[in-house]
């Protein structure tokens, strides 16, 4: 096997991996929207009024927690997503 085809299998893998962590970090960064889905859900509002009162509830909690946990999804999908695909380790020379 020569580099190249190991720079290869590298790659598949760190697109796998990053995918994933990707993955992971979405939804662990969109916690409250899921919260206030599932209040939402089981609030089982019918009607004009108390459709629109869980929805100004869920947006009052939703408004600063969900901007700040998008902000920080963003910086951390561009830390996964930032180093070149395939990267080897340096081997140092004896």
């Amino acid at each position: 096997m020569n580099i190249s085809d190991q720079k290869r299998e590298n790659v598949g893998w760190d697109v796998a991996i990053r995918i994933g962590g990707s993955l992971l970090i979405t939804a662990g960064c969109l916690w409250p929207l899921w919260i206030v889905l599932g209040v939402r859900w089981l609030a089982g509002a019918q009607g004009f009024w108390q459709n629109f009162a869980v929805f100004g509830v869920g947006a009052w909690l939703l408004g600063g927690v969900q901007l700040i946990f998008l902000l920080i999804l963003a910086f951390l999908l561009v830390g996964v997503w930032e180093k070149p695909l395939g990267d080897l380790p340096k081997k140092e020379m004896p």
